[in-house]
């Protein structure tokens, strides 16, 4: 999806193969999907209005233009790596959760992860952070969970 006007999607985007959100807009996702790829941000403003917006367990991505992507009011959403080379990344889970199992290393160099829900990071893997400001806290369960931006 690449245009420049701000949309609410409310189809099922399903299908083999990543999807990628390009170009200067704000989407709104309020169903869940079901592609079997990973997702690709790029400039643009994602919401997710609902429990796994974006396929469970797959990969999202940052390009280099970097973009936004945001969990709220209790939404859920399980995915398996994050990454981006930009500065101009951002996630923010403000009263949601965002559960990360990473299976590969990782490396976010977004400037900000903002959180006032639960950010959870699990896995056997590193997620590598430059130029990101966030608190971690060490879990029983041996995760880690990212209680509040800084």
């Amino acid at each position: 999806m690449s245009q420049t006007q701000d949309t609410t999607y409310s189809g099922i985007i399903s299908g083999s193969g990543s999807t990628s959100f390009n170009g200067s807009m704000t989407i709104n996702i309020n169903r869940a999907n079901t592609y079997t790829g990973g997702t690709n941000i790029g400039n643009a403003r994602l919401f997710l209005l609902v429990d796994d917006a974006l396929p469970s367990g797959q990969d999202v991505a940052f390009t280099t233009t970097g973009g936004s992507l945001f969990l709220q009011n209790a939404v859920s959403q399980a995915i398996r790596n994050i990454s981006g080379s930009s500065s101009a990344s951002h996630v923010d889970v403000i009263n949601g959760n965002l559960n990360i199992n990473l299976n590969q290393d990782s490396t976010f160099r977004g400037s900000s992860v903002r959180n006032t829900g639960g950010m959870r990071l699990t896995g056997t893997y590193p997620l590598r952070v430059n130029n990101t400001r966030f608190n971690i806290n060490p879990q029983d369960d041996d995760s880690l969970l990212i209680s509040s931006g800084i």
